[in-house]
């Protein structure tokens, strides 16, 4: 219950309810209110914007807030609609938020890898007019497909700060024009709706069967060798060597097997949450993916 002071006034969930935003930033749920709209709500508790509390904050209200003097509300007013925001930190920070989860499988150019993580530059749900899609997504994760790796769940790993920054990126960046902004009441209102368990985490991790693009036991056992940990040059080096040994076959087959077999191997891992182990499977294949293009 400390306060972070990086995250001030940015909202969290407060006894099972998610307390708004109410910084500076452009994810703030104040930011089209004027002081007159804020002074009205903190004394009664609701306002023409049709917003009213409830829960800890209607008690907030009710016993404390709307016995201050009419000049200490409009001074706390007055404070919250006078911060100051660093826009080109708050870039920075959502940029790097996408870098240190999504670049590896989706690329810093959004276009993806062949048989590990589909294009984000035109997609249905990073350029069409509604984000649902995207933040259910990012939330729940998805088995592989054919041609696709798995995309892991980041409702551990986000919070819903997180979550509408990552999609409002995606919706935007490198030419997408995706309309609805997200903010992080309308990713909080959606996981509510899904199943963000651990059984979640577990189905978008289904590995690709070894049966369909059958590896042979040097390279099976290179794979098993890996451990808890994304492959070093050196174990990923053993495996460009392992795929000169099947000439016929394309990088995206050989990727996806050998993803597969080092998937098995994460789940069976006592080390790590399944959203940490599920990322460093996701990690690997873009590894071993990166490994195979530079040979």
């Amino acid at each position: 219950m400390a306060p972070k002071e990086g995250k001030a006034l940015q909202g969290n969930m407060v006894d099972h309810r998610f307390a708004p935003n109410m910084s500076g930033d452009r994810y703030s749920e104040i930011n089209d209110w004027s002081e007159a709209d804020l002074v009205t709500y903190l004394k009664p508790g609701h306002n023409k914007k049709n917003d009213a509390a409830v829960g800890p904050m209607a008690q907030t209200i009710d016993l404390g807030l709307s016995h201050l003097e009419q000049g200490d509300l409009s001074a706390i007013a007055f404070y919250l609609k006078n911060q100051k925001v660093d826009t080109a930190s708050e870039k920075t920070r959502v940029k790097q938020t996408y870098a240190d989860h999504c670049e590896s499988c989706h690329g810093a150019d959004g276009k993806g890898v062949n048989g590990i993580a589909p294009s984000l530059v035109g997609a249905g749900s990073t350029a069409g007019a509604q984000p649902q899609t995207a933040i259910r997504s990012v939330l729940q994760g998805f088995a592989p497909a054919a041609q696709w790796g798995v995309m892991p769940s980041f409702a551990e790993v986000f919070n819903a700060d997180q979550v509408s920054d990552v999609v409002n990126y995606v919706r935007t960046a490198w030419g997408n024009n995706g309309g609805g902004r997200v903010d992080p009441s309308l990713v909080t209102s959606l996981a509510r709706y899904s199943d963000l368990g651990d059984s979640a985490v577990e189905s978008a991790l289904i590995c690709p069967s070894a049966s369909v693009r059958e590896l042979d036991a040097t390279t099976t056992a290179h794979v098993k060798m890996l451990g808890p940990d994304p492959a070093s040059k050196a174990e990923t080096a053993k495996l460009v060597r392992d795929r000169t040994r099947h000439p016929k076959e394309d990088d995206t087959n050989i990727v996806t097997t050998i993803s597969g077999a080092d998937c098995r191997n994460v789940l069976t891992a006592a080390r790590g949450t399944l959203a940490e182990r599920q990322q460093r499977n996701v990690d690997f294949m873009g590894n071993v993916s990166q490994a195979f293009a530079a040979r």
